[in-house]
């Protein structure tokens, strides 16, 4: 595995990151991910949910990625010392995808925002590029960097003049100018709007659709639903404009396929549909479901009162009746959602297509914006995880603390990468000198992927070696452990490193008697 062979990754989180993340580990692509502590869940915990959504889609564990607490707002990006150095180190590209999506005005925001994260927190990323030597930068910007322009935009334009629907388009189009200026190896991406209609992930679907038919609904509730038209009509559209919307597994799909391929860098690419969608397809999306739970409602509730009418009582209440200039006001707020988009040139984006056999842009019509609404009015059932560790071999970790790469015996360190849950990449061998009184043995979290030789397993196999479970040649035998060497390093040979192997484990063993008593008994406790 050659050296620095992780992609940095930033905004793994988000809608368009998670779905690059379960892309980029379909791949067998090495990652490391920038990711924030939130007020009651570590960066740690977010990844461990992210990964299990992922495994759920997929129905198999996965590699897990290198994370890094960190923080694109804060200076260095937050991160401590030794992982600015792993970085360095380990890392030969970066993906930046996370942004702040804040619509309003930057001098109505406290912290000014987005211009905060996606202009000041993209200098502190830059920095750390610099700093750690990392010339290939992949940046998701969104296509409507282009502002209010109509007619045929074409993907090499940039700043043409145009004027903004929003400080965040501007943002995006101030950050990519940035970035043009110091790396020569600068690809950018450049998608539409951005909908999840599997939605396993739900508070992540999009909020341009949702908002519009959260207007929508709010103007029904007190005027009636309208009939398909009435709306288009109001808003004085001729009902032909589109919205160019586009799928999130597409985009991550055409991302990685680019990155994989170095000879399509250094270009800009629009991730839009050929066409987009028809105002029409939405309208009648909205009016299909609030229809629906008109009719649902009617069904499973008896009313208290016949009179259900605008104004008139509800189930004994007289609802209060929004202002003219509230409704105005609400008609002025959806109108940009219906503007007609323009042509997106995808010249760049059909030579990727046809080189790598992948498919336009899925369309999407009245029954994905449907099915886009009502999953995410349901809300997110979200995957359990424990925050209790109850894994030996996070434990060990925790026990002995991360060291770095320095110290190991170079003929007996290996690299370790465990799927599933509490899995992760480690580099783990035996120390140069004893590190404590109770063990030989160092863990230096992430770099397994840059090691000669590698352990692949899951991280139950794992938990089940080091507790006496299992024995190394039945796992071997059985495919559940494999052991890869590079090819300049085969004439080792597979008997040995697999002796090796066991020596390691028996040592972890005799080493953590006390730290797996303590793990079974917490297991047992309930």
């Amino acid at each position: 595995m050659p050296e620095r062979c992780y992609t940095l990754m930033t905004g793994a989180t988000g809608l368009v990151g998670l779905h690059l993340v379960g892309e980029m580990l379909l791949r067998g692509m090495p990652l490391a991910l920038v990711v924030r502590d939130s007020r009651v869940t570590s960066c740690y915990e977010k990844v461990e949910r992210l990964m299990c959504c992922l495994e759920a889609k997929v129905g198999h564990g996965l590699a897990r990625p290198v994370v890094l607490r960190g923080e694109m707002t804060q200076p260095g990006l937050g991160l401590a010392q030794e992982d600015a150095q792993w970085v360095a180190h380990c890392c030969r590209r970066i993906v930046h995808s996370a942004a702040s999506m804040s619509f309003k005005p930057a001098h109505e925001h406290p912290q000014n925002e987005p211009f905060r994260t996606n202009i000041d927190g993209l200098k502190e990323l830059m920095e750390l590029a610099r700093t750690s030597e990392i010339s290939e930068f992949h940046y998701i910007s969104t296509a409507y960097v282009c502002g209010r322009r109509r007619g045929i935009v074409l993907e090499n334009e940039a700043d043409q003049g145009q004027d903004f629907a929003n400080d965040y388009e501007k943002s995006k189009l101030m950050a990519e100018e940035l970035l043009s200026t110091y790396f020569e190896q600068l690809t950018v991406y450049r998608p539409s709007i951005v909908v999840d209609v599997e939605q396993y992930r739900l508070q992540y679907g999009d909020k341009t659709i949702y908002q519009a038919f959260s207007v929508y609904e709010y103007l029904a509730r007190y005027q009636g639903i309208p009939d398909v038209g009435v709306l288009s009509n109001r808003l004085s559209l001729r009902g032909t404009e589109k919205k160019n919307i586009v799928t999130a597994d597409w985009v991550a799909r055409i991302v990685v396929e680019v990155i994989a391929r170095p000879e399509f860098h250094r270009q800009v690419y629009h991730l839009t549909h050929p066409t987009g969608t028809d105002i029409v397809a939405l309208e009648k999306a909205f009016h299909e479901v609030l229809t629906r739970r008109e009719n649902e409602k009617r069904r499973n509730e008896k009313p208290k009162n016949t009179r259900s009418q605008a104004g008139k009582v509800v189930d004994g209440v007289d609802p209060v009746m929004p202002s003219q200039d509230v409704v105005d006001q609400f008609v002025t707020t959806f109108r940009p959602y219906f503007q007609d988009d323009p042509v997106f040139d995808q010249s760049n984006l059909k030579r990727v297509l046809e080189t790598a056999g992948l498919s336009e842009a899925p369309e999407i019509g009245v029954r994905q914006i449907v099915g886009l609404i009502e999953k995410t009015h349901q809300g997110e059932k979200r995957q359990p995880v424990s925050r209790e560790v109850k894994s030996v071999w996070m434990t060990i970790c925790q026990r002995m603390g991360i060291t770095t790469k320095k110290g190991f015996r170079d003929h007996e360190r290996f690299g370790l990468m465990l799927h599933g849950q509490y899995g992760g990449d480690w580099t783990i061998g035996m120390a140069e000198a004893k590190v404590s009184d109770e063990s030989e043995f160092m863990i230096s979290y992430g770099g397994g992927e840059m090691e000669p030789r590698r352990i692949l397993a899951s991280a139950s196999d794992w938990d089940g070696l080091i507790v006496g479970r299992h024995v190394v040649d039945d796992l071997v035998s059985e495919g559940r452990l494999c052991l890869e060497v590079d090819a300049k390093h085969e004439a080792i040979g597979a008997a040995v490193f697999k002796e090796e192997v066991r020596k390691l484990v028996n040592r972890m063993r005799e080493a953590v008697k006390a730290i797996e008593i303590q793990v079974v008994e917490s297991e047992h406790a309930g």
